[in-house]
């Protein structure tokens, strides 16, 4: 069955926290936020809209974004682990797009810890590596510095 996205409803709420649950179990091992980061997601959160993805009635991934200026921003994108590997991330990107497209934004933007190996990951999905810096928002769980990327996808503008 193909994978459906839509805008998230309140009956999804556990469903989104289990599958952001699983999904950042992986990365936890690299790094956790900080308070600054809490800080930062509780002041921009009413702003912010989200998306799930569902297969077979299931939500399989999911992915907050809002407009930043000229971009839209690109948030916390998460699939269960069974389910990656299978256009999930593809399907919430490209609708992310199209959602851009339509808020005249010129580019998907977001921001990943490069110690997780994400970057390639979104290297895929069509993000370019624009800057690397300290990452001030998360705690490394080795103690070694974090570098926190940012990554952007151009949008087409509506003709």
């Amino acid at each position: 069955m193909a994978t459906l996205v839509r805008m998230a409803k309140p009956r999804d709420a556990e469903a989104v926290r289990r599958v952001g649950d699983e999904a950042f179990a992986a990365v936890r091992w690299v790094y956790r936020p900080n308070a600054a980061a809490y800080a930062n997601l509780s002041a921009i959160a009413p702003a912010l809209e989200r998306l799930v993805a569902e297969d077979d009635g299931q939500v399989v991934g999911t992915v907050r974004f809002g407009v930043s200026g000229d971009c839209l921003r690109v948030i916390g994108l998460a699939v269960l682990p069974q389910f990656q590997r299978r256009g999930v991330a593809r399907a919430l990107v490209d609708e992310l797009a199209r959602i851009a497209k339509t808020k005249g934004c010129r580019a998907l933007a977001l921001y990943t810890v490069t110690q997780t190996g994400n970057v390639p990951v979104f290297e895929r999905l069509g993000f370019s590596l624009i800057s690397q810096s300290p990452d001030q928002y998360s705690i490394s769980m080795t103690g070694e510095p974090l570098t926190e990327a940012y990554m952007e996808q151009s949008v087409p503008l509506p003709v």
